[in-house]
């Protein structure tokens, strides 16, 4: 029988759901919404920086310079081009945000103040709310793209799989990355393929052909999604995909006037093919595929779950034009990657550079799931099917876990900074703390001697002594983050001796009396004190002679740790309990040694 992709398309009809589909599609994005909302771990306000600012000043300016606000030099999230300043990343994600800040208006909300100037705590709350809701109803489309083809059971367990065990989760709910809006996009774009290979029905090419040039605009790579699909439509439906290439046209044609009447480019710097230099070789394809803490199918066994599928049940298949249309922007994505030096995506949660790929991944569960259930409609199941389906299951279960890690886990979040994983890359490769066991796995060391002037924590190598709980060097001082932080240093003398402790505690603007603190070492409690002074003081810990080691490991437990978003409504969501700036190794007499 023909596939029906290649079937005769009649006249389109008004695609319809039952109301039992249409409500529980409804439920799951209120849901996912409440969900995003309150995990704890948010990451607004890094490369996503300005793109709330952007998206006001289009809305109260209706241009995108930003010269006017004042921004700090230099920041890598901006350049200047003909006398004015311009955000670096995609402009996509700004322009489709405007409506959303609008509404924002009306409630009261802006990242501009009364007086022009920018507002970066405002700005941060916003972003992850849009987050939250584009994902929350990428959840709700994954379900009706799903119910397409199959039961409702089935359509949950895909909707689940797919949010809470990929990069929707870890990422993409967490921050306006350039991929959210990208992501959403192309979802959209994939049930619209989908749809009509399902009911033999033509699809809306011009809308289609809009979704994925702004996917394109907003984030380049999904470059390889508009040329993917113009050569699937180009095989299926042949002659009549000329509304598909004709849109495109269009706006591409308009997105090349904005860059050369902005830049004197035919596309913005972040477009232009020469960011992409090859010069890692096999090593980036491999790190985006099986990096410990950066590779797809590591970070994502979702994936293989699918494949595993795919493979187990190739001989019923249906859609094989679709699923080539998913490899090869998969497989296209992965060796775009492959050209960037940078290719782990700097400070992040595992594998957010082929977050992209999510909405082909869900197509990829879809088509194996329904070759699992045509393979059982033809006859008894056959050895080994029930073995690869709990196989399959596993996996999902396992990415459901590692994608957790990055939405619960702050410790996650600091290992890309204790130490600084752009100076020390070759921990993409280490089995030994890969970044989803961060949060139960203490740094395996070395244990180094104390330096004779004392360990200063706002020095770049002081991240050797530092176990869990630490936040990145803030000026002379390093912040814990969470309820209790480690230190590790080694000792070769026996006799007794004293800590001293330079720290001040965070006090919530005010709001907080003071931070409990207890220090043990080697698992001996040793002092409990309360810190209230709001400036940096010296506290002293006497160290009795039975209780130290040739590797020690001191810790510091805050019960009391609060998060600044909560107590001072700014963007901080760490759980601060003190600023650590010096610990030195004093003698018996208290003299530094």
């Amino acid at each position: 029988m023909a596939s029906p992709i290649l079937a005769p398309i009649p006249s389109a009809t008004q695609t319809s759901f039952s109301r039992r589909d249409l409500a529980i599609g409804g439920l799951i994005l209120v849901l996912c919404f409440w969900a995003f909302r309150h995990l704890p771990m948010q990451q607004g306000g890094g490369d996503s920086r300005y793109s709330m600012l952007l998206a006001e000043n289009l809305l109260r300016h209706r241009d995108f310079t930003l010269e006017r606000y004042d921004l700090p030099r230099p920041d890598y999230r901006l350049e200047d081009v003909g006398g004015h300043r311009y955000y670096t990343f995609p402009v996509g994600t700004s322009v489709l945000s405007v409506p959303y800040l609008l509404v924002m208006h009306l409630r009261g909300e802006s990242v501009v103040r009364a007086d022009g100037s920018y507002d970066l705590r405002a700005e941060s709350p916003l972003e992850v709310r849009l987050a939250a809701l584009l994902m929350a109803a990428l959840a709700a489309l994954v379900y009706l793209t799903a119910r397409l083809r199959l039961p409702v059971s089935w359509s949950l367990t895909v909707t689940f799989a797919s949010v809470f065990g990929t990069q929707v989760l870890s990422t993409l709910s967490r921050a306006m990355w350039s991929d959210t809006w990208g992501v959403f996009l192309v979802g959209l774009s994939a049930f619209l393929l989908f749809e009509p290979a399902t009911r033999d029905r033509a699809p809306n090419l011009p809308l289609l052909a809009t979704l994925e040039v702004w996917s394109y605009i907003v984030r380049p790579t999904n470059a390889l999604v508009l040329a993917g699909t113009a050569v699937y439509l180009a095989v299926t439906l042949r002659r009549r995909s000329w509304p598909f290439a004709l849109t495109a046209g269009g706006w591409l044609a308009l997105f090349v006037a904005y860059a050369w009447r902005h830049f004197h480019r035919l596309v913005p710097g972040y477009y232009q093919a020469g960011r992409l230099t090859f010069e890692t070789g096999p090593s980036a394809l491999l790190g985006n595929l099986v990096s410990p803490s950066r590779g797809l199918l590591i970070c994502v066994p979702l994936v293989v779950a699918a494949g595993l599928l795919l493979i187990r049940h190739r001989r019923t298949i249906r859609f094989r034009a679709l699923l080539g249309l998913c490899l090869f922007v998969m497989v296209g994505h992965l060796a775009v990657l492959s050209g960037f030096d940078h290719w782990w995506g700097g400070h992040c949660f595992g594998a957010r550079l082929t977050a992209s790929l999510v909405p082909w991944v869900v197509l990829l569960e879809i088509i194996a799931v329904d070759a699992l259930r045509a393979g059982r409609q033809r006859g008894a199941p056959r050895a080994g099917d029930a073995i690869s389906l709990a196989i399959a299951g596993v996996l999902s279960l396992l990415s459901i876990g590692i994608n957790s890690v990055g939405a619960f886990s702050r410790e996650a979040w600091n290992w890309n900074v204790n130490p600084n994983i752009d100076e020390t890359p070759e921990r993409l490769w280490s089995w030994r703390r890969p970044q989803f066991l961060a949060p139960f796995v203490e740094p395996a060391g070395p244990f180094l001697p104390l330096p004779a002037e004392g360990l200063r924590f706002g020095a770049d190598d002081s991240a050797r002594y530092l176990g869990l709980g630490w936040s990145g060097v803030e000026g002379e001082s390093r912040w814990t983050d969470g309820a209790h932080a480690t230190i590790r240093f080694a000792r070769s003398g026996s006799g007794p001796g004293v800590l001293e402790l330079e720290a001040r505690p965070y006090l919530g603007g005010g709001k907080l009396a003071g931070q409990r603190l207890a220090i043990s070492l080697n698992g001996q409690i040793l002092r409990s004190l309360t810190l209230d002074r709001p400036e940096i003081a010296k506290y002293q810990i006497a160290i009795p002679a039975e209780t130290l080691r040739p590797q020690n490991r001191l810790r510091l437990q805050m019960p009391d740790a609060a998060r600044p978003d909560v107590l001072e409504k700014t963007g901080d969501h760490r759980d601060l309990g003190i600023a650590v700036r010096a610990l030195r190794w004093l003698g018996g007499d208290g003299a530094a040694q």
